[in-house]
């Protein structure tokens, strides 16, 4: 996006002109925030933390039923509106999280993420078996809110999950409509998810990597993520809602220039939300 784009390149002049002559490794520590850099990396974050939920939900043989180890909040109601797969038209429920409420908004869920509003999840058979599809609804009568209790992006639109085989889903978004604030997006994203490690029921301990494209937009430009290494979530409970490693490239609109975003810079896989943005082979250090 083309704030995102003037923000990066302003910060790399700025500190590489009070660094001329030094010959030194060309990471660069930024105590500066871009606003629009933090929006998009968080807006990437609550669209795989929203799958990670509906993912937790539908993937015990006990189909729809909380567990004991699960990220869903023990305030979570779960109004079942079609409860058999027998009548031929599958299942379907609404997740009612509850309003925002007051500060912090929300309930908090079970890995750290505040989750408020409403969904509706539809599924035609077993998420176990092949071909089974299941679709989450976001209403703009009753929306759904993802963040950190303080800022909460509201999600407007569908996104479906699709069982490729035993390892592989594929995650789909067309059109999402995304309010933080001020800020208005339009989100599109095709992912591959692949089960690396499998953790029992639940999405709970389980290790999984994205692989695809996200495309973030506004009423101006559009900005198209692609991995070129997968993003590796572990789902152990404090690191549940981090990724912890992967890269994603974009070609930033009018220059050409390739920005990467890095998601483990210190090669640690850690728990955190920082990366490096590399643009021209510059490295800038940044936390979303």
């Amino acid at each position: 996006m083309k704030i995102v784009k003037r923000n990066i390149f302003i910060s790399l002049v700025i500190l590489t002109t009070s660094m001329t002559g030094c010959k030194e490794d060309n990471l660069i520590e930024v105590p500066i925030n871009s606003t629009s850099t933090e929006v998009s990396l968080s807006l990437l974050t609550e669209v795989l933390s929203t799958f990670d939920i509906v993912s937790d939900l539908s993937s015990s043989n006990v189909l729809f039923l909380k567990k004991d180890q699960s990220l869903l909040p023990n305030g979570l109601i779960i109004n079942y509106i079609d409860t058999t797969f027998q009548d031929g038209n599958g299942l379907k429920i609404e997740l009612d999280f509850g309003g925002l409420g007051e500060l912090p908004h929300g309930q908090l869920c079970k890995d750290n993420k505040y989750r408020a509003g409403k969904m509706m999840v539809a599924v035609n058979r077993p998420m176990s078996q092949l071909d089974a599809k299941l679709e989450v609804s976001f209403s703009e009568e009753f929306p759904y809110y993802t963040g950190n209790g303080k800022k909460m992006t509201k999600l407007v639109g569908q996104m479906a999950l699709l069982r490729k085989s035993e390892t592989e889903i594929t995650f789909s978004i067309k059109e999402l409509k995304t309010s933080l604030e001020e800020e208005k997006h339009t989100i599109a994203a095709n992912f591959s998810v692949q089960t690396l490690q499998d953790g029992g029921l639940g999405i709970v301990n389980d290790e999984l990597s994205f692989s695809g494209t996200i495309c973030v937009s506004d009423s101006t430009s559009a900005l198209l993520f692609s991995t070129r290494n997968p993003l590796i979530k572990n789902y152990a409970l404090p690191c549940a809602k981090y990724i912890l490693a992967g890269d994603l490239v974009a070609v930033l609109p009018e220059t050409n220039s390739i920005m990467e975003v890095d998601f483990d810079p210190d090669h640690d896989r850690a728990c955190d939300n920082k990366v490096a943005l590399i643009v021209n082979g510059k490295r800038v250090i940044y936390t979303y």
